[in-house]
């Protein structure tokens, strides 16, 4: 009696297992084969290896804004970049030689203002010498020639190094404007 039991249950799950089989599509059988293609952005459009150029009326460049990608989005008209590099050649008649790098940025609609976001390190030689600031978010008005660090900042000159929490630098001027939690090294030439 045992034996028949056994090989009743036996059968039962054999004929179970064809029909699960039979019944499968063939799909379910193979080998699910990964893409090589990357998947693509959400981004209503997309570029690789950007360089834009903006030129002043009288013909020269103003400043070359290089990207290793960039993402367009139609609903927020907003131009998001990776890796971004900005280059101004003549920044005033005090400050020249402007270079900004950042792991993220976007520009916004107006075209005039560049907000960096990241490890941004910024350094432009004046009349005194390099001086270099490193922020974690800074805002950079094109027109102005005026960048904002909210984030907290280093700011390095050959005069002094200030570490705190907001920054305004005027590039026209060479005017900074140090709010909250200055902390400040001064070493006269």
């Amino acid at each position: 009696m045992k034996k028949q039991f056994f090989l009743m249950a036996v059968l039962a799950v054999m004929i179970g297992s064809f029909l699960l089989i039979w019944e499968s599509p063939p799909e379910s059988f193979l080998r699910l084969e990964t893409s090589s293609v990357e998947e693509l952005p959400s981004a209503d459009s997309y570029m690789k290896g950007v360089t834009s150029h903006k030129f002043s009326s009288a013909g020269s460049q103003q400043f070359r804004l290089e990207s290793a990608n960039a993402f367009f989005y139609d609903q927020g008209s907003m131009l998001v970049l990776e890796s971004p590099t900005f280059k101004s050649t003549q920044v005033s008649n005090s400050a020249s030689e402007l270079t900004i790098i950042a792991e993220k940025g976007h520009l916004t609609n107006d075209k005039g203002t560049i907000e960096l976001i990241g490890q941004v390190s910024a350094d432009w030689n004046t009349v005194d010498g390099r001086s270099l600031l490193t922020a974690k978010k800074l805002t950079y008005f094109i027109t102005d020639n005026l960048a904002r660090a909210d984030r907290g900042f280093k700011l390095k000159t050959p005069q002094s190094e200030v570490v705190g929490n907001s920054l305004s630098t005027d590039l026209k001027t060479g005017i900074n404007t140090i709010t909250s939690n200055v902390k400040a090294v001064y070493e006269p030439i």
